[in-house]
């Protein structure tokens, strides 16, 4: 493979290959993203997220680890610098935990649903309420987890999706999560 420069072609890629439960195809997408920040629709996430998160999903926690801390700081630099900037705070929060900083990861979430609440951003408001969803359960919070994607099921949009994300696959037998699957499938 060669590098991509359309940010939409690789992360579309990069998204699939973690919904087919393959992060070491995902790892090889993201590294064919260009350096530094890479720009979307809504703000700018930098390579090092997808790579490091990608690596962690692999089971590969050593390697993912220097991705993940670069991907903080360029994070926090661009929460600070750029507040207009939607995504970052999300994909800082869940840098956070994956890091294991797992104060930060909640504050940093709930903030960011603060400036940017789904009632009044109807798309990436949700979108924030699915990532304090994703946190919680990356940090082994399964009934914090279950309560922010039963809010975020509630808006429209992305719902099999979201379901699918292989993060929620230690929940698949949970009575919690399952009648979440009957209801919004």
């Amino acid at each position: 493979m060669e590098r991509v420069d359309s940010a939409e072609l690789w992360r579309a890629w990069w998204e699939l290959e973690l919904q087919d439960r393959d992060p070491t195809a995902a790892v090889r997408w993201a590294r064919l993203a260009p350096e530094g920040l890479v720009a979307g629709q809504y703000g700018s996430i930098p390579k090092a997220f997808y790579v490091g998160e990608a690596l962690h999903r692999s089971g590969d926690v050593d390697r993912a680890r220097p991705e993940l801390e670069e991907a903080r700081r360029m994070l926090e630099r661009a929460v600070r610098e750029d507040p207009a900037n939607e995504t970052a705070p999300f994909a800082l929060s869940r840098v956070y935990a994956r890091l294991g900083m797992a104060e930060e990861a909640i504050a940093t979430a709930r903030e960011a649903l603060e400036r940017f609440p789904p009632e009044q951003d109807l798309y990436v408001g949700p979108r924030g309420v699915e990532s304090l969803a994703q946190v919680q359960m990356i940090l082994g919070r399964p009934d914090s987890a279950l309560a922010a994607l039963s809010r975020y099921l509630a808006f429209p949009g992305y719902r099999a999706y979201s379901l699918g994300d292989p993060l929620w696959d230690p929940l698949r037998d949970h009575p919690r999560l399952q009648a979440l699957m009957a209801e919004y499938r």
